[in-house]
């Protein structure tokens, strides 16, 4: 009691409508104070929520139109305006708003911390950039949102991490809006998807910031900022597609984390790519949600892949946007199968980056023939897959094997 008593103040008078006076709202466990009962459960959660004795009740403000929740009220009050900004329970108008304008672009917000942010993230030198720097590597960010996400992917324990799992197949996520997306992508029937539609072209997405990418990166010729990479001519319109480059193309080995299978000897740079390979790979048949093709009996486990398919099989002519080489007559339909054909004819043998087999003297060109070399010759024992002909006995480690067989012996038209 007399260590409570040198530690805490005397309280201030309960307030009456003399002397006016707010009363202060003390936190149990150390000496932070606050006017506001918000501010204090929102100190208990963030720094004290760990404690054993922990018996006060944090309230926690749910969404009625969505998923969303929070126990910050002025957080789940800026959502609920967002979310029910077409709605008529929500009664705002565009013209009573005050709009924060920036004065170097065409940016504005509506609220004045969102102006101050974008600034300092796409105006200011090096220099003079409110840096948010890690303590535990040499990662630093403009935003503090950034360096907490890197600091929940790179450096937290696994046994204290708070999973956000998926009711409908078995992806979690350390964030709440990580898993908010997965759910609006993979499993939000058509009906209920709001489409985000490009003014300029068909393109349309369920993201709001895939549509300003998808903008910024095909319609916007003229005064584009390019992040220019300093070890090759690579360049792109996005810090993050210019951060994964370097990545993937020069990063030192002994600096690249990577994420292993637990399953199988593979692993990948990414994150991203290692849940894509173990969805393809390991999950069974009837966990994975199909992607089925609507012109043929097609189908996939990847959205991306049914997007290649129907480009390659099923768009119109006039409706191609061909990718053209600028050293001969060629031309693709995706980006990726331009890269190879130059890469593989007009890149000189002194300019080549060979992908060197570990095992035997095989090169390639492309690291993806590098991995199907290694998967086809020298993968062995029960983490192989094996691909069965259903009308004979053959079988192979490439399912694209297996398609080439059925169609040859079997003349099975396969998409």
């Amino acid at each position: 009691m007399s260590s409570h008593v040198e530690r805490r103040p005397p309280s201030p008078a309960p307030f009456n409508c003399e002397n006016s006076n707010i009363e202060t709202f003390w936190c149990k466990f150390c000496d932070f104070s606050t006017k506001l009962t918000i501010f204090l459960k929102r100190h208990i959660t963030r720094k004290h929520t760990q404690l054993k004795k922990l018996k006060c009740q944090i309230q926690w403000y749910t969404c009625e139109k969505c998923t969303y929740e929070t126990h910050v009220a002025m957080k789940w009050f800026r959502h609920t305006v967002a979310c029910f900004r077409s709605e008529d329970s929500v009664q705002l108008k565009s013209h009573n708003v005050k709009w924060h304008q920036c004065e170097y672009c065409p940016y504005k917000a509506k609220l004045m911390c969102n102006l101050k942010s974008h600034i300092n993230c796409r105006h200011l030198d090096k220099d003079h950039v409110k840096w948010y720097k890690c303590a535990k590597c040499s990662f630093k960010a403009k935003r503090k949102s950034s360096l907490n996400r890197h600091m929940s992917e790179r450096h937290s324990d696994e046994k204290d991490i708070k999973w956000h799992q998926c009711q409908d197949c078995p992806y979690k996520a350390k964030r709440h809006a990580d898993l908010k997306k997965h759910v609006n992508l993979q499993h939000l029937d058509e009906t209920n998807i709001k489409w985000h539609q490009c003014q300029s072209c068909s393109y349309k997405t369920k993201l709001v910031y895939n549509l300003k990418s998808h903008i910024n990166s095909q319609h916007l010729d003229t005064d584009v900022k390019w992040h220019v990479c300093k070890e090759c001519p690579f360049k792109a319109k996005h810090r993050s597609s210019l951060n994964r480059h370097i990545i993937m193309r020069h990063l030192d080995e002994k600096d690249i984390k990577w994420y292993e299978c637990d399953q199988c000897q593979y692993r990948a740079k990414k994150n991203s790519d290692l849940k894509k390979h173990v969805m393809v790979q390991h999950l069974d048949d009837g966990d994975v949600k199909w992607y089925e093709c609507r012109d043929c009996p097609y189908r996939t486990k990847t959205n991306s892949h049914l997007k290649n398919h129907i480009n390659a099989r099923h768009l119109k002519e006039q409706d191609i946007k061909w990718h053209e080489c600028k050293e001969c007559a060629y031309k693709a339909k995706t980006p990726s199968d331009l890269k190879r054909h130059v890469n593989s004819r007009h890149v000189r043998k002194q300019d080549i980056k060979w992908h060197n087999c570990e095992m035997c003297l095989y090169k390639a060109k492309d690291k993806c023939n590098l991995k199907k070399h290694v998967h086809s010759r020298h993968l062995d024992g029960p983490e192989v897959k094996w691909y069965e002909c259903k009308s004979c006995s053959y079988k192979s480690k490439m399912k694209w094997y297996l398609k080439i067989h059925e169609e040859k012996m079997h003349s099975l038209e396969i998409c």
